[in-house]
């Protein structure tokens, strides 16, 4: 890998973390508005904001589970396109995807052709 290539990868994966802390960030808040609401109003309003409190409370445990070793892969596919693989999927906030979950399935596009058509490569990222 060329220097400039490490500097991609480099700038790319902290993008990658970036985006993380922004989704942490929006889901405390989301929760902190929920948990400011009380429980005020009928048994299914309760309801509704004790699950969506937990709602976002899984979501932010997961957000801070994956901390560690976001991204381990890249899938450059024939295309040319780079897939980032990491423990969870990411998008920008206009629905962008950044990583691609390792246990999503593969997109009906790239299921006609075989897997030996991508070239697999780690990001090591120091």
């Amino acid at each position: 890998m060329h220097d400039a290539d490490l500097i991609h990868e480099r700038e790319y994966v902290a993008g990658l973390y970036s985006r993380l802390d922004e989704l942490r960030e929006e889901k405390r808040q989301q929760l902190a508005q929920v948990r400011r609401a009380g429980a005020v109003g009928t048994m299914q309003n309760v309801s509704e904001r004790d699950a969506f409190a937990a709602l976002y409370e899984d979501r932010l445990a997961q957000l801070d589970a994956v901390d560690d070793r976001l991204v381990f892969g890249r899938l450059d596919l024939d295309s040319g396109e780079a897939q980032y693989i990491g423990r969870i999927g990411l998008s920008t906030a206009d629905l962008q995807r950044l990583m691609v979950d390792w246990r999503a399935p593969k997109p009906a596009t790239s299921t006609r052709r075989p897997l030996s058509t991508g070239r697999a490569s780690a990001v090591v990222v120091t």
